[in-house]
């Protein structure tokens, strides 16, 4: 029996409707192999930048001077231990170490070992005051760090990659030459240096960190300064800190 024309119009539209629901269902699953392949593809992308990265840092010029860097820690390591511990027990004798209760640190002691820490970072280790600078090793590796943060950051490198390999290294190398850092932004009048990898390798600690080393390191660069105006005459630049003068 033949069917009616409003059945031949309902089975029409059904069909019509089963095809839009395929077509639109095929859509969606091409759109996600697409949006797959493309996440695999960047991620590829993101990887491939990170090794990149990994492999500047082994680079000739980065191994020299994280090398040259390396060898002024170790000789100069015995020598901080000694001072710091001095200090500590200067403090503790003196009751100036915690605070009355003796559950928090003493914020005027804490001020004096961050004095300790500055004084030989800057002196010791940058070689302010020497002939024996090391300020152009810190600054390759600083800037390396710097521009190694700001692509993982901006998703540009895979940040586990990134973090899996010289994570430890970046935030040792920042903790440890924090007085640096802030005498740094100080002197050149820019905040922004090595923002970055402050914050990419070292979270937290942002801004804060130099406002309470901005006056142990006043303190240390007066030192120095005496020290050179003593030895040559007035208005005499600290040995080893020209290449980090402001622009007159």
């Amino acid at each position: 029996m033949p069917l009616s024309r409003e059945k031949l119009e309902e089975r029409k539209l059904r069909t019509e409707i089963w095809t839009a629901w395929v077509t639109a269902i095929s859509l969606v699953i091409a759109g996600l192999f697409a949006a797959w392949q493309y996440s695999e593809a960047k991620e590829a992308v993101q990887t491939q930048r990170a090794l990149d990265r990994i492999a500047r840092f082994s680079s000739p010029e980065l191994l020299e001077a994280r090398i040259a860097v390396s060898v002024r820690e170790a000789e100069t390591a015995e020598g901080f231990k000694e001072a710091l511990v001095q200090k500590r027990q200067e403090l503790a004798e003196q009751g100036r170490l915690t605070s009355p209760g003796g559950d928090k640190p003493n914020p005027e002691g804490q001020a004096e070992l961050m004095e300790v820490l500055s004084r030989f970072v800057l002196r010791e280790m940058v070689g302010l005051g020497s002939g024996e600078s090391q300020q152009a090793n810190l600054r390759l590796i600083l800037d390396f760090l710097d521009e190694t943060a700001i692509c993982a950051q901006r998703n540009l490198c895979d940040e586990d990659v990134i973090t899996d390999v010289i994570g430890n290294f970046g935030q040792g190398h920042i903790r440890t030459y924090m007085p640096y850092l802030c005498y740094l932004r100080d002197n050149l009048g820019d905040p922004a240096i090595a923002q970055r990898a402050e914050a990419f390798f070292n979270p937290g600690a942002e801004e804060a960190t130099c406002k309470l080393y901005r006056e142990p390191v006043a303190k240390v660069l007066m030192e120095l300064r005496a020290e050179a105006e003593a030895a040559v005459g007035p208005d005499e630049p600290i040995p080893g800190d020209e290449d980090n003068a402001p622009d007159a």
